[in-house]
C-alpha cells in the first residue's frame, strides 16, 4: 500500500483485464511497477508454497464421492484433402446424395437436415413446419456424404472445425431449385443443413397465399400505404419469405398505382437482402 494507493508488480503492466479484476476486488486505485518474471515466481513461492496448497486443497476438494474417471473418446481418423475428394465423387455417395435432395423436393420438404451420432447418421426433413426422421444410415459414410454436399456447394471440404455456409443449383423434373447449405461442427463430425428454395415461390400472388378476404384486404391496404412497416413472423416452413415475395410482386405490377403516388411508393421500397423477411412499405 502507498497511502491509499495499492502498488502492483506486474511483468505485463498492459494487461487491463488484470487490472480491472484488482481495482474492482481491492476498491482501490492501482499503481503498475514492472519487475522481472523470475521476481514474481519466486514471491509465489515464498508467500504461497506449493506444499501448504496442495494441502488445502486436499482438505476442501479431496472427498472420494467428487472422483470421476476421464473416458477417453476414440481419435477421429483424419482424412486428406485428396481422399475427401475421392469420397465425395463416388458413384454411389453421388447418387446417395441426389436421391436425399430429390426425395426432399417431392416430399415439398423445406429442409434437409443431415446429422452425424455415435453409431448412425441420421436424415431428417422439415415438411410443414415438422422435422421427421427419414432414414439411418451407417455412420461410415458421414465423410463422403458431407465432402459430396461441401463439393457440390463449393465449401471448403478441408475445413471441418469451423462453420460454413454456401449455396448450390440443382434441377429436378425440369424445375431448377436453389439450395441454401451450411455446416456446423458437432461431437461426432459435420451437421449439414440443406434450405430447399423453390424460386417458383417468388412468382406467387398474395391471392395465390390462402387469406381469407378481410385479411386479403388488411393486407392490401397496409402494402399500399407510403410509409410504414409489415412485421412477417412464424416458424421454420410457414410462408414467411412466399408472402412477402408475394407482396413485392403485387406492387412490382404497373397497375399499382400511377403517377407521383408511384415514385413515392417506389421511393419507399428497399432492396430485401438474401434470408430477409421484413418489408417496408
Amino acid at each position: 500500500m502507498n497511502g491509499n494507493r495499492l502498488l502492483v508488480a506486474m511483468t505485463n503492466p498492459l494487461d487491463l483485464y488484470a487490472l480491472e479484476d484488482l481495482r474492482f476486488y481491492a476498491q482501490l486505485p492501482i499503481d503498475r511497477a514492472v519487475v522481472p518474471s523470475s521476481d514474481i515466481v519466486a514471491a509465489i513461492e515464498k508467500y504461497y508454497p506449493k506444499s501448504l496448497l496442495i494441502n488445502d486443497l486436499c482438505s476442501q476438494f479431496g472427498t472420494e464421492e467428487d472422483d470421476i474417471e476421464v473416458v477417453e473418446r476414440t481419435k477421429e481418423k483424419e482424412t486428406s484433402i485428396r481422399e475427401l475428394q475421392d469420397l465425395g465423387d463416388l458413384p454411389p455417395i453421388v447418387k446417395f446424395v441426389n436421391s436425399v435432395i430429390s426425395d426432399a423436393i417431392k416430399l415439398k420438404a423445406s429442409d434437409i437436415h443431415i446429422e452425424p451420432q455415435e453409431k448412425s447418421l441420421v436424415v431428417r426433413y422439415r415438411v410443414d413446419g415438422i422435422m421427421r426422421e427419414i432414414m439411418r444410415a451407417d455412420s461410415n459414410i458421414h465423410a463422403a456424404v458431407a465432402s459430396r454436399i461441401k463439393i457440390m456447394s463449393n465449401l471448403d471440404i478441408a475445413i471441418k472445425r469451423k462453420p460454413q455456409d454456401g449455396k448450390a443449383q440443382v434441377k429436378q423434373a425440369g424445375k431448377i431449385f436453389d439450395l441454401r447449405v451450411s455446416s456446423l461442427p458437432t461431437s461426432y463430425g459435420e451437421k449439414v443443413t440443406i434450405r430447399i428454395l423453390n424460386p417458383a415461390t417468388a412468382q406467387l400472388n398474395p391471392e395465390d397465399l390462402g387469406f381469407s378476404d378481410k385479411d386479403l384486404k388488411t393486407r392490401n391496404r397496409a402494402i399500399n400505404m407510403p410509409q410504414g412497416i409489415i412485421l412477417v413472423t412464424g416458424p421454420t416452413g410457414s410462408g414467411k419469405s412466399s408472402t412477402l415475395y408475394a407482396c413485392l410482386n403485387k406492387l412490382n405490377s404497373p397497375e399499382w398505382s400511377s403517377g407521383k403516388a408511384q415514385a413515392v411508393r417506389r421511393a419507399s421500397i428497399p432492396a430485401i437482402p438474401a434470408g430477409s423477411d421484413c418489408l417496408k412499405c
